[in-house]
């Protein structure tokens, strides 16, 4: 890995479960938010759930399922409180910085994410991560998810890439394959939490996590 590094000029890196412990995302939408709607409107936490998941089942694959502002809007709820409310349950996965520094001694380093800005601020607060990025970009920015190859043309000519000379890492194997479309090498991160703590079994393109690059 560290020989095949030595052609690559960026690393491009997917924050939630990449970077950050996918778990707090997870829970975020899972359990916070619908409990927080629920003891607003003196609603059963059940029936809550049943509301979000429904709206989810309804907007995942679009630009919505992410935009804070959709939600906040649909649901009457401030959704960057509710995350500071439980930032403690943010937190990076094993080795995930110190793989960073590393690698940014010889590379440029850029995150990739579909995560809303705010979110995003919200747990850099907490772990500190976006100080080590030459740059980032999120899909609500442009108005375009990482599953649509569009955001991958954007990312290009925003950070002037050269995409025979870039890596990108992820850990939704859908994403992986859009940006092999668009000529970027990938490879698929299978450790997204820490609750997975065993080495897998790894099928070509896939690493545990990042810490494998330097490894």
């Amino acid at each position: 890995m560290r020989d095949y590094l030595n052609s690559i000029d960026y690393i491009l890196l997917d924050i939630d479960g990449v970077i950050l412990d996918q778990d707090f995302d997870n829970k975020f939408w899972q359990d916070f938010v619908p409990n927080e709607y629920a003891i607003k409107n003196k609603l059963d936490r059940k029936r809550a759930k049943l509301l979000f998941q429904k709206e989810s089942d309804k907007t995942k694959g679009s630009i919505d399922w992410y935009d804070l502002h959709y939600w906040e809007k649909k649901f009457d709820l401030d959704l960057i409180a509710i995350a500071k409310n439980y930032a403690d349950e943010i937190s990076l996965l094993p080795k995930s910085l110190e793989t960073i520094k590393k690698l940014k001694k010889t590379k440029k380093i850029i995150y990739l994410t579909n995560c809303d800005p705010r979110l995003v601020r919200v747990k850099d607060e907490v772990c500190n991560f976006l100080q080590y990025a030459d740059g980032w970009l999120s899909s609500i920015e442009i108005n375009s998810i990482k599953e649509n190859i569009w955001y991958w043309r954007h990312a290009v000519q925003t950070f002037q890439l050269i995409p025979q000379r870039c890596l990108f890492v992820d850990d939704n194997y859908e994403i992986v394959m859009q940006a092999k479309n668009a000529g970027i090498s990938s490879l698929h991160a299978i450790q997204p939490t820490k609750s997975i703590n065993d080495k897998l079994v790894l099928k070509k393109g896939s690493i545990n996590r990042i810490s494998d690059l330097v490894d």
